[in-house]
């Protein structure tokens, strides 16, 4: 029960006892836990929507008559164009306003434009549909981990971004599994309007627990940092750079992954979209979730002995995830790509929660938001966009000399990029404590 305390406070400003908070603003007992679970839910419902289109790739390239290339641009830049450009906008309303109603608004717009992706008759109205999804999610995770950082105790931000990263993976399993019975069922439609209608009940919930009567990053008459300022001073810390140009270079190879491993499970053994479906949630996403557990309590036990902690599960998770991914493009039996799929997914999972903790951190209270979203902006232009793309347009190119061999080579191509993203967090690690200290600071 909340505690019944004397106030001048207006009676139109008082809280209702749902939003039970301390003096702080942050969610307290049990409404703390409720607050993580709609966003745990949020979450889910955002990588559930995306992870439609992976495991839909085939039956939709076959149904609209698509090359691999169209659907590179598909998977890629057709998700990623308006998102790069709308995100860090987006986020700073949040910072200057309601993060909690630019994450609803956001939650519906990206479920109804999931439900139309159904309706596409061809590649153009596909390809602005997929436009409409990615502006929709352009607001989700910035919003969601500024909501986090700003009503949860700090004690618990990590293992709190770690459980909404758990809601991602989730999404992705229920989304690769669901999605490919649905198709084998139903047909591939039917999978994008029954995915799309939970998120527009659960964005007016959102408005209801996350009441927040000013910004969340900006005490009262505190000056709010603008956009050009706040990417200025977040990009002056070399840390935060490294770390931004480092996730560029590994998402090239983590949304290849994400978005061609179904496909080529499909295509390389030849089972169906539902069995490819259930296999790589088994023996990918369900290992991702446990590392994404694990990558939180790990951070926050290891943190505790070495504030560089964060980035080193980066520099572990990236850098050893490369030869499982190997292993999975080049196995010539289906046991042994699961058995790579197994490594891959667990040490993809374990980066979640400290990266985006490490993000959080360095960004200091008043660019949280922006901090999460330039991530966005940069892993999304370049791997979110090339990864997929690359990938696509290097099969068709091989098709006709290497023909089924072609998926293989551009996926290995794309696993490389991990090595490379290692060696980049190495050099964060060198200025991370200086620049923990001054984000800490402001």
């Amino acid at each position: 029960m909340a505690r019944v305390t004397v106030s001048a406070t207006p009676p139109s400003e008082i809280k209702p006892a749902l939003t039970a908070q301390d003096s702080q603003g942050l969610f307290s007992g049990g409404m703390a836990g409720f607050a993580l679970a709609l966003l745990f839910l949020t979450s889910l419902l955002n990588w559930y929507d995306r992870s439609l289109f992976a495991i839909l790739l085939e039956p939709i390239k076959h149904d609209l008559s698509l090359s691999d290339g169209q659907i590179g641009l598909l998977s890629g830049l057709a998700f990623n164009l308006l998102s790069i450009l709308a995100v860090v906008p987006i986020a700073r309303i949040g910072d200057r306003g309601s993060h909690a109603w630019v994450l609803s608004i956001s939650l519906a717009v990206w479920s109804a434009l999931t439900i139309l992706c159904g309706t596409a008759g061809g590649f153009l109205s596909l390809f602005l549909f997929r436009m409409g999804v990615g502006l929709g999610e352009a607001g989700g995770t910035p919003a969601t981990h500024a909501l986090i950082s700003g009503r949860f105790n700090p004690d618990f931000r990590t293992r709190a971004l770690s459980i909404v990263g758990v809601g991602s993976s989730l999404g992705i399993l229920l989304g690769t599994v669901l999605g490919g019975i649905t198709a084998d069922a139903l047909n591939w439609r039917w999978a994008f309007w029954l995915a799309g209608a939970p998120g527009l009940a659960l964005a007016v919930m959102l408005l209801f627990v996350f009441r927040q009567p000013r910004p969340a990053s900006q005490a009262p008459g505190e000056r709010a940092v603008g956009v050009k300022a706040a990417v200025g001073a977040l990009l002056a810390r070399p840390a935060y750079r490294l770390v931004l140009i480092g996730m560029a270079v590994a998402f090239i190879g983590y949304y290849a992954a994400q978005m061609w491993l179904p496909t080529f499970l499909i295509r390389t053994f030849g089972i169906t979209v539902a069995k490819a479906g259930v296999l790589h949630a088994g023996f990918y996403v369900l290992p991702s979730i446990i590392g994404t557990i694990a990558g939180g309590i790990l951070a926050d036990w290891w943190g505790r002995r070495d504030r560089r902690a964060a980035v080193w599960v980066l520099l572990l998770g990236f850098g050893a995830s490369a030869p499982f991914l190997l292993c999975v493009y080049t196995a010539a039996t289906l046991p042994l790509a699961l058995v790579g799929e197994v490594g891959a997914g667990f040490l993809g999972g374990l980066v979640i929660g400290p990266l985006y903790g490490l993000v959080q951190s360095l960004a200091g209270r008043k660019m949280r938001a922006t901090a999460a979203s330039l991530l966005i902006v940069v892993g999304g232009l370049v791997g979110g966009t090339l990864g997929p793309m690359i990938v696509g347009f290097v099969s068709d190119w091989l098709q006709p000399s290497q023909g089924a061999n072609a998926i293989r080579i551009a996926l290995s191509a794309t696993a490389l990029t991990n090595v490379v993203a290692a060696f980049v967090f190495y050099l964060a690690s060198r200025t991370v404590v200086v620049d923990l200290d001054r984000a800490a600071a402001e």
